[in-house]
């Protein structure tokens, strides 16, 4: 890929394969923690010269610059002088910001690209069918596209996120005198918008429709990396819901929803509203459900060299 260079893939075989490998070499790239090679602005424009790109290869764009995050993170903690830290720390977090707000405006293109009116019409919600969900409610979507590109969406959120917030936590690697020390990330207030717990959620909540028949393998593979990085959020402490997390929501609307005896509602909800209850999720409820249903896809979230990716996120 090397020598031939973006150019040599904007058409014919080599575009079509370029397409299907570009994931697999993200995903490695992410769990290596090493910038990759194609996350440069001629690797993500050439090879659409000829194309359409479609919003799930947009959301490709901005993951593709996870991996040179994660190893300037790493970094962080190997700098000596304390001017030269705190000058990459604030780089990091610009770096953060950037795409962050790639992100959020990649999502409020969403249904304009799909030819939809609002994001609402992205996904649609039901009571949760499965006794040992953690969540009262499941997420499912209209069309296998949408589902694509928002689960490859929330899963770059949630490393996005997470970064962010353990670049803000990072203890002074020259003195742990002349900064605060880290705080678990769930005891900052964070808004909806930037809280990874919010993505990895959601994440967890889409599950159920990945795992009907229809979906087909290449969809519920595509589906294993953002299952696994919602996994290793959960099981990374100090990550996970804590007493300082409080939906928006009320008593009253939390059981309406819990109540529901049918499982075929098609009503579209404020998710942000709905991915908890008031009382606090129970981490080591998340990893049972997570585990099961990993098992019940196929899917090894124990094994897989990508549970490496989250948990190296905490500080040393």
């Amino acid at each position: 890929m090397k020598l031939q260079g973006p150019q040599g893939f904007r058409s014919g075989a080599a575009w079509a394969a370029f397409q299907g490998v570009r994931p697999a070499i993200v995903f490695s790239a992410i769990h290596r923690r090493q910038a990759t090679l194609i996350s440069s602005e001629e690797w993500c424009s050439i090879p659409w010269q000829l194309h359409a790109k479609p919003p799930w290869q947009k959301a490709m764009d901005i993951m593709a610059q996870v991996p040179g995050l994660l190893e300037n993170f790493d970094k962080l903690s190997r700098i000596a002088s304390y001017d030269h830290w705190q000058a990459r720390r604030l780089q990091l977090l610009n770096h953060c910001g950037i795409l962050g707000g790639a992100l959020q405006a990649w999502y409020q293109d969403l249904p304009f690209s799909f030819g939809l009116e609002t994001a609402d019409d992205l996904w649609y919600t039901k009571a949760s069918c499965h006794a040992d969900s953690p969540f009262p409610i499941e997420l499912h979507f209209k069309d296998q596209i949408h589902a694509q590109a928002l689960i490859l969406y929330w899963a770059t959120c949630v490393l996005v996120y997470n970064t962010m917030q353990k670049v803000r936590q990072a203890p002074d690697s020259t003195t742990a005198s002349q900064v605060m020390p880290a705080l678990s990330a769930r005891h900052e207030i964070l808004s909806t918008q930037t809280d990874p717990y919010h993505y990895a959620a959601r994440i967890v909540q889409s599950i159920p429709y990945f795992l009907d028949p229809s979906i087909g393998l290449l969809t519920r593979k595509i589906f294993a990396f953002p299952l696994r990085i919602s996994y290793t959020y959960f099981m990374s402490p100090p990550n996970g819901p804590s007493t300082t997390f409080a939906s928006n929501i009320s008593e009253s609307s939390v059981s309406t929803v819990t109540d529901m005896s049918e499982c075929d509602g098609s009503a579209r909800t404020d998710l942000s509203d709905l991915i908890t209850e008031i009382r606090d999720i129970d981490v080591e409820s998340i990893r049972m459900y997570l585990e099961s249903m990993a098992k019940a896809m196929q899917i090894d979230i124990l094994s897989s060299p990508e549970n490496a990716v989250l948990a190296k996120f905490n500080p040393k």
